[in-house]
């Protein structure tokens, strides 16, 4: 019997040899799309392995869509300042089904330190667990840049960091049904639904990003089965809504600043049958309403029991709620929302109550910084 690989090292090893593991691959290829391919086969075929290019300052044409099914790929761009660009026959538009990139199928596959422009769709996780997208560059966004999870399969533990999205005309990040992702330390700049996710369940952070410019904001909805997000640590301006989060969704908003369009934005809004926890959120500009709770919504401000995933903690409040319009609460259920410890416009609790509250609402003890305008 022959033994080739990792089979030999282990047979090797039991044997009492002192045989050092067989070395990942190392592959650094040509700046071409043949290459390319050809490294990628083989990294799936060794179960594994590292591909960077042998230039700096490169621009590598890509006519065709790329698929890899295999586990520990790693493709990095280094420092080297690579691009792919695509030079295939499908525009930069809205229609679905066009060419992506690459489709990841497996697991601890790493894409970075690259810039794609004008792929007509960018880099779908498809399915497997801990893939990871890491400083990419998507200058221009055609129709989805990012997308977890499509067509029945789920990927978990997806990581996308470090990102630069740009005018996008829909989605930037695309999470479909089920699956987990964590999005961070990226930035958003006139992308009209930056993060978008959907579907019946799925478990998803976004934290420490930036959403600047044109943008309807990030939206979750989910399901009967509902969606846990926690949403923390980001800058939302400019857009129409600071954030959506309705159907099922469960949803923990922290320490986020939320600076909506000037004349026709909504701050926070929750609505249908959505829950969820606001601590230390700074709402101000709104024009439609610092937080909107709407339908069967329940929301806790400060002093609640709104329960997430079994978690019933109150809220700890912390929220400053200024200078929106109508109101900085505008709760149109019939549940009074629990809204302690929270910074408001004016001076008393029935000053709130009155003026920056519609609709039922506790909201005494007032913030610590509530007489400070």
């Amino acid at each position: 019997m022959v033994l080739t690989g990792r089979l030999l090292w282990l047979t090797a090893l039991l044997a009492g040899a002192h045989t050092a593991p067989p070395r990942a691959l190392e592959l650094r290829i040509e700046p071409t799309e043949a290459a390319l391919r050809d490294a990628l086969t083989r990294v799936a075929a060794a179960g594994g392995g590292r591909i960077t290019f042998n230039v700096s300052g490169a621009v590598i044409g890509i006519q065709d869509r790329i698929y890899f099914y295999g586990n520990d790929l790693v493709l990095d761009g280094e420092d080297r300042n690579i691009t792919f660009k695509y030079t295939g026959p499908d525009a930069c538009d809205q229609t679905e089904g066009q060419d992506h990139f690459i489709e990841l199928h497996g697991d601890r596959n790493i894409i970075r330190n690259f810039t794609l422009d004008r792929f007509p769709d960018g880099i779908h996780v498809q399915s497997g667990h801990d893939n990871l997208i890491d400083n990419v560059r998507f200058p221009k966004v055609c129709e989805d840049a990012v997308t977890n999870n499509g067509r029945g399969l789920e990927a978990f533990r997806t990581i996308i960091r470090n990102c630069y999205f740009q005018d996008a005309e829909d989605k930037a990040v695309m999470i479909n049904n089920g699956g987990s992702v964590t999005v961070e330390n990226c930035q958003f700049v006139h992308c009209t639904q930056p993060v978008r996710a959907g579907g019946q369940s799925g478990r998803y952070t976004v934290r420490k990003c930036s959403f600047r410019g044109r943008s309807t904001g990030p939206r979750f909805n989910g399901g009967a089965d509902g969606m846990v997000v926690e949403f923390e640590d980001n800058v939302v301006e400019e857009a129409s809504y600071g954030i959506r989060l309705y159907g099922s969704v469960l949803a923990i908003l922290r320490n986020n600043r939320f600076r909506p369009r000037a004349g026709s934005g909504y701050g926070i809004y929750i609505y249908e049958n959505a829950r969820a926890r606001l601590e230390g959120n700074d709402v101000q500009g709104a024009t439609r309403g610092g937080v909107l709770v709407q339908g069967a919504a329940q929301v806790d401000l400060g002093g609640g029991r709104i329960v997430i995933c079994g978690d019933p903690t109150p809220s700890a409040g912390s929220n400053v709620v200024k200078g929106n319009l109508p109101a900085g609460l505008v709760n149109e259920t019939e549940t009074v929302i629990k809204a302690k410890h929270n910074v408001w416009d004016h001076r008393t609790a029935a000053e709130v109550l009155s003026l920056d509250v519609r609709g039922p609402a506790e909201v005494e003890p007032l913030g610590k910084n509530a007489n400070h305008r």
